[in-house]
């Protein structure tokens, strides 16, 4: 798979409005080190636990993305342990826990606080592997893009003003 391609709000170099973690992927884990900007706070100077979330899941997703295995979440389950504060560094460290050969895969994660070590953000998650799933989501996507881009291309023909619909009240700035 091409990372290129991908839009990923954790990981893509591409997505303007994303975190741009990277990811280095060994075997089955994968870790990495970042900081969180400001700009995704809950409270003032506190990640928002939905990044923390986001952060877990991706780093666990890229375990089979690296690989070329697409990999979609079925289930994550994750404990919050301390405050995730911006502008700190952190380490995000993923795992395979279960692999029976099948496409269901088990794995984990959590986030550490790179100067002490200590687990802030944990998870635990199931995926579902399979090129078909993907194949699948694409089409779809690209059926609704290209939808959207017939439908923002018409012009509506019937379009009147205010002054010629029949009931309609204009207003006048005397």
């Amino acid at each position: 798979m091409n990372p290129t391609i991908d839009n990923c709000f954790v990981c893509s170099p591409r997505n303007a409005s994303g975190l741009h973690l990277q990811f280095v992927v060994s075997g089955d884990e994968c870790v990495g080190e970042f900081t969180v900007d400001s700009c995704f706070d809950g409270y003032r100077g506190v990640t928002h636990g939905g990044i923390q979330a986001a952060i877990l899941d991706d780093a666990m997703a890229n375990i089979f993305y690296k690989s070329g295995m697409p990999a979609f979440t079925v289930e994550m389950q994750l404990r919050y342990h301390r405050p995730m504060y911006s502008g700190k560094q952190y380490r995000v460290e993923a795992a395979v826990t279960e692999n029976r050969g099948s496409r269901i895969r088990r794995t984990r994660a959590c986030i550490r606080d790179l100067a002490s070590g200590e687990v802030m953000t944990e998870a635990t998650a199931t995926f579902l592997i399979g090129q078909g799933l993907l194949k699948t989501v694409r089409s779809v996507v690209a059926r609704d893009d290209c939808k959207e881009e017939t439908e923002a291309g018409q012009t509506n023909t019937g379009a009147r003003t205010a002054g010629e619909v029949p009931g309609a009240q204009t207003h006048s700035s005397e």
